[in-house]
């Protein structure tokens, strides 16, 4: 009995302590006023802030989502020490979670289509993450490009498939699933509300974001919606992006 409570105690201290360490790691909420742009639009009265995210230790506004993302599956008993975190991308995300599960001590195995920057895929394999890259050069059938689907879309599914298929086969492999995690949209909650906390004399009429799992947009359109604000959220993304795609036709991607 007595060697049973201590395992128990032993595992509980070790599950407390990996949440801790994630609870730790935080994304940056710096704000800057970026000069010029208002009239290089033809706004010369506009004023443009933007949020350094770049600051944060991934580089960029994934982190928020990485963090929230595996902050739930711990809470859920999903993920523990000794666990690897496994998800495709094709861009910020698969930095977050390496740097991420470098600093909390998971492992990071990251799947990208092989048509990747160099700089991106040394990036990740610098933070310590497993990559593997899936093909990347699939050409258009005609019925495909009937159907209006780009090369992206193909490379994005490639990705996914062999990220769900190595969570299946692979002991202690956990997926994040970031285009279908609802922990995505939701980690960006509070900085919709630290923009509008800061500006409530001022109601921003705009809050503009780029667009990958579309997570970024939805999450701050929520918190904008559910305040009433007088905010319009703008979200940019390539015109046959995975994500547009998806949206377009009401498909998984």
């Amino acid at each position: 009995m007595t060697v049973w409570i201590s395992i128990v105690f032993f595992v509980a201290r070790t599950m407390n302590t990996l949440l801790e360490r994630v609870q730790k790691y935080k994304a940056s909420v710096d704000r800057a006023r970026i000069e010029h742009i208002g009239g290089a639009i033809g706004i010369p009265h506009a004023e443009v802030y933007g949020v350094m995210e770049h600051k944060s230790r991934g580089g960029s506004h994934k982190d928020r989502a990485v963090a929230q993302m595996t902050l739930a599956k711990i809470a859920a008993g999903e993920l523990t020490e000794g666990d690897t975190v496994v998800d495709y991308t094709t861009g910020s995300a698969g930095n977050s979670i390496a740097v991420l599960c470098r600093e909390v001590g998971l492992r990071a195995k990251i799947i990208m289509p092989s048509n990747i920057t160099e700089e991106r895929e040394q990036m990740i394999r610098a933070a310590g993450a497993d990559l593997i890259l899936t093909p990347g050069d699939h050409i258009l059938t005609p019925q495909e490009i009937a159907a209006g689907i780009s090369e992206h879309q193909i490379w994005v599914r490639g990705a996914v498939a062999r990220a769900r298929q190595i969570c299946t086969e692979e002991e202690r492999h956990v997926l994040l699933n970031q285009s279908d995690n609802p922990n995505n949209p939701r980690a960006f909650h509070p900085l919709a509300m630290q923009i509008l906390d800061y500006f409530k004399d001022l109601s921003p009429t705009h809050i503009i974001t780029a667009s990958g799992t579309s997570a970024t947009a939805i999450g701050i359109a929520e918190v904008v919606r559910a305040r009433l604000a007088p905010t319009q959220v703008v979200a940019v993304d390539c015109q046959k992006s995975a994500s547009t795609w998806a949206l377009k036709y009401a498909r998984d991607f």
